[in-house]
C-alpha cells in the first residue's frame, strides 16, 4: 500500500544516527523515506518539524544524491512556504541549509572529472545547488569567481553544463546590475538551449525592486515567447524578493 510512517521524535533520532553510519544497514530507498516521510508528516501536522529537521542534520553528507535530492526539496519548500515569517527564522532555515550542504560542496569541489559517474554528477549538482541557495559563502564565492568571465568576455569555459543554471541564477541573485545585463545577452543570444533555459530562470532571481520590474517589463514586451513565460514567473515566485511594486 501507499502511506506513511510517523515515528516519535526519539525514534526517528536513534534512526537518524544509524543512517548516517558510513556501513549503514539503511538502504538508500530507506534513507529518502525516512526523509520524505518526516517532512510530509510534519507538513501534514502529524509529527513536529523540528524532528525532520534534525534529521537531515544527521544525514548531512550523506552520499546518495537521491537522499541529498530529497533533502534539498524539503528544505527549498520550507523556505518557500515560510517566506512570510520573520526574517530571523528565514535566516535560519538558510543557515540550516547552507551547515548542511555547504562542507559538503567543499569536499565535491566545483571540479567535473571525465571518469565521474552520473551519480556523482548528480550528487555534486544537487549539493552545490542547495549550498548557493542556503547562501553559503564559498560556494557563492566559488560562483561568481566562475561568472565573472562569462560576465565580462562571454566566456563559460568556468562552468561546467551541470551547474549553468545554478551559477547564473545565484550570479544574478547575488549581482547588480552588471550580472543581471549578462544573463540578458545569454537569453538573447544563446549558445544552446540549456543557455536560455537558464537565462530565463536566472532572470527571474532578480535581487532588486528595479531588477524585477526590468524582468516584468521585459516578459510583456512581446520578445519573450508565450510558452516561454512560466519559466521567468516560476523562478520569480522562488526567489525571496520581497517586491514593493
Amino acid at each position: 500500500g501507499v502511506y506513511r510512517v510517523a515515528y516519535t521524535p526519539d525514534h526517528l533520532r536513534l534512526l537518524g544516527e544509524a543512517a548516517a553510519q558510513p556501513h549503514s544497514p539503511l538502504t538508500v530507498e530507506d534513507r529518502v523515506g525516512l526523509v520524505s516521510d518526516a517532512f510530509k508528516l510534519a507538513q501534514a501536522n502529524y509529527s513536529k518539524t523540528s524532528s525532520s529537521l534534525a534529521l537531515q542534520e544527521a544525514l548531512a553528507g550523506d552520499s546518495s544524491s537521491l537522499v541529498n535530492l530529497a533533502m534539498a526539496q524539503n528544505l527549498g519548500t520550507l523556505a518557500s512556504v515560510w517566506w512570510e515569517q520573520p526574517k530571523e527564522l528565514r535566516d535560519g532555515i538558510n543557515k540550516l541549509r547552507a551547515s548542511i550542504f555547504g562542507p559538503h560542496a567543499r569536499k565535491l569541489t566545483f571540479e567535473f572529472g571525465k571518469d565521474d559517474s552520473s551519480e556523482l554528477r548528480e550528487l555534486r549538482s544537487t549539493v552545490i545547488s542547495a549550498a548557493a541557495a542556503g547562501g553559503d559563502e564559498w560556494t557563492i564565492a566559488q560562483i561568481k569567481e566562475r561568472f565573472a568571465p562569462l560576465r565580462d568576455a562571454g566566456d563559460d569555459s568556468k562552468i561546467h553544463p551541470d551547474l549553468l543554471r545554478t551559477v547564473l541564477s545565484q550570479s544574478v541573485r547575488h549581482g547588480g546590475e552588471a550580472e543581471y545585463d549578462a544573463v540578458l545577452r545569454i537569453y538573447q543570444k544563446p549558445d544552446t538551449p540549456a543557455h536560455k533555459m537558464s537565462a530565463m530562470i536566472a532572470l527571474g532571481y532578480a535581487p532588486t525592486d528595479a531588477l524585477v520590474q526590468r524582468t516584468l517589463d521585459f516578459v510583456l514586451s512581446g520578445e519573450v515567447k508565450t510558452q516561454d513565460i512560466m519559466y521567468f514567473f516560476s523562478s520569480l515566485a522562488v526567489s525571496y524578493t520581497h517586491l514593493t511594486l
